[in-house]
């Protein structure tokens, strides 16, 4: 997302795959994708897993600032011919502590103005065809760095993304297979929210 550069937005523990989708994809995914698409798949949903798997992250700079400090939670279970899975990570994040300078020798503490925090979770419930997904994403990010100059106030950004995915796949016969889907989604990919 142009310069702004982006960290502590997945947990690694909580990832299974990691997918480039390359090419442009701005009609499907936003004004941003127009070069790539990052498909990131957690623990719950890859439908081969099962499981619990929780996490907690702490981690300081040299002056005893925090660097980030993040929980996460991912529960999986075949249930049955079913299968219920959940996940949530939340936390909270610096980019960085140090005297960010630009081109022209304009500086400030980014101990003060480099925050990015992760708020995410979903519910994934598959049951014979029936396949339902829900979730959000919710990034938070502050920064002054811009392209050639730093900016005059903390710009305050949000990444925000709900969705909302069920389908049935009904067999017919051996060779035809309906599928009737819904799909939502409301994505924010980058949104200024205010000059603090």
């Amino acid at each position: 997302y142009s310069t702004a550069a982006q960290g502590n937005r997945f947990s690694a523990e909580n990832i299974q795959r990691v997918e480039v989708i390359r090419g442009p994809g701005s009609a499907k995914y936003g004004g941003f994708a127009e070069l790539a698409v990052i498909r990131v798949t957690t623990l719950a949903g890859d439908s081969n897993w099962t499981g619990f798997d929780a996490s907690a992250r702490y981690s300081v700079f040299d002056d005893l600032v925090y660097g980030r400090r993040d929980i996460g939670v991912t529960w999986a279970e075949n249930l049955g011919i079913s299968r219920l899975a959940a996940d949530f990570t939340g936390g909270q994040g610096h980019r960085s502590n140090e005297v960010y300078t630009d081109f022209w020798g304009n500086s400030y503490d980014m101990a003060e103005a480099s925050d990015v925090s992760p708020l995410h979770g979903g519910l994934h419930f598959q049951s014979r065809g029936l396949d339902v997904l829900a979730g959000f994403d919710r990034y938070t990010q502050t920064h002054r760095d811009n392209y050639t100059r730093i900016l005059r106030r903390v710009r305050h950004s949000d990444y925000n993304t709900y969705f909302f995915r069920a389908l049935y796949a009904a067999e017919l016969s051996d060779s035809v297979k309906l599928i009737p889907s819904l799909h939502f989604r409301r994505a924010y990919p980058w949104k200024s929210v205010s000059n603090v």
